[in-house]
């Protein structure tokens, strides 16, 4: 018997105190949601802007942003918005549906958002500062959450932006987390820089498990229907939740990219 490849992983928090992983004198894993730069925890992902040591989302109309005098400034937009001045704005009218949930009036309305099994607060949960309709107390066997859009107007194609809140876990393992959009299902397997975007962690509410917060998208270039139906389907225990979920319709010009993008 014998061994080989040995590595020895340890915290070395002389170095750099917000790195958590250290191989061979190179810093591999950040705390707060910091990535290398330089081999020091400096740096946030596209779609992150830093603050305090920390990097948190921006807009969800934003896909690159910096803190500027304490505001968060926009310097590039997700499609199909464009950016004039530091704002993202749609310029060609495909903005269908805004929802920045949890405003009670929409979320209260059961032809808007059906639930299975039921949520207290009619889905509305509140964890730290952020609120958004899911659960962020109770621990969920099997939960579902589904939104239908109807009397689309003509288009040709539909992106689909929301945050996605992970309280006290990561949910993804096992394609327990999936999302649904027009019947095409969407899983860890499918859904590119997942596993970059899950290392961003932070405790946002709940026990001590760090929490996840991010932008995801959902893109259907061929959806030409009059409705849409879009469902986030936990099938394990678990506390989830979504938030600012926008819907756009293409008239057929797109920048590309995958299916499900971050």
């Amino acid at each position: 018997m014998g061994i080989r490849d040995f590595q020895l992983l340890v915290d070395n928090p002389t170095t750099d105190a917000d790195c958590l992983t250290y191989v061979n004198n190179t810093c591999l894993l950040c705390r707060n949601g910091l990535v290398v730069e330089n081999n020091t925890c400096t740096g946030c992902l596209a779609g992150y802007y830093k603050s305090n040591n920390s990097c948190l989302a921006c807009p969800v109309t934003c896909s690159h942003c910096q803190l500027n005098n304490q505001q968060v400034i926009c310097t590039a937009c997700r499609e199909p918005l464009v950016l004039e001045s530091t704002y993202c704005v749609d310029s060609n009218n495909a903005l269908h549906s805004s929802e920045l949930l949890p405003d009670l009036s929409l979320a209260n309305q059961d032809i808007v958002w059906s639930y299975y099994p039921n949520l207290q607060n009619r889905g509305i949960a509140t964890c730290g500062s952020a609120q958004f309709i899911g659960s962020s107390t109770i621990q969920f066997k099997f939960l579902t959450m589904r939104r239908q859009f109807t009397n689309l107007p003509q288009h040709r194609g539909v992106v689909l932006y929301f945050i996605l809140y992970q309280i006290d876990g990561n949910y993804f393992d096992s394609n327990a987390l999936s999302f649904t959009l027009n019947g095409q299902d969407y899983t860890s397997s499918n859904i590119p820089n997942l596993s970059t975007l899950n290392t961003l962690r932070s405790d946002l509410c709940g026990n001590s498990t760090q929490d996840s917060r991010y932008v995801l998208q959902l893109k259907d270039t061929s959806h030409t229907e009059s409705t849409l139906d879009f469902a986030v389907n936990l099938a394990s225990s678990g506390k989830i939740g979504i938030s600012d979920v926008q819907l756009y319709l293409l008239n057929g010009v797109t920048t590309g990219g995958a299916p499900f993008e971050v």
